[in-house]
């Protein structure tokens, strides 16, 4: 899934199997996951569960440090992934 999450940009991550493994290696990521909405969707869970942990570990970051302003930063980020993207720049 590294690579295929690497769609314009160099993998940010080695994958070591532990047993036997089939691989597939998609050369346009891109243009596999336009012709298969399957593989787009299992990218999309596979990001979205990504987010909420990271999410659900920065409130709990948050939680531990008992208000402690030196992790002022972690609310900016916070508000940075609960805020809505749109194409255009717009939020």
């Amino acid at each position: 899934m590294s690579r295929i999450l690497s769609l314009s940009s160099a993998p940010t991550a080695d994958v070591v199997a532990m047993e036997n493994s089939t691989v597939h290696v998609i050369e346009d990521p891109a243009a596999a996951m336009k012709a298969k909405p399957e593989l787009t969707l299992a990218v999309a869970q596979l990001l979205a569960r990504r987010l909420q942990a990271v999410t659900t570990y920065l409130v709990d970051l948050k939680k531990l440090s008992g208000g402690n302003m030196q992790l002022e930063l972690m609310d900016q980020v916070l508000a940075e992934l609960m805020s809505v993207h749109h194409p255009d720049g717009k939020r």
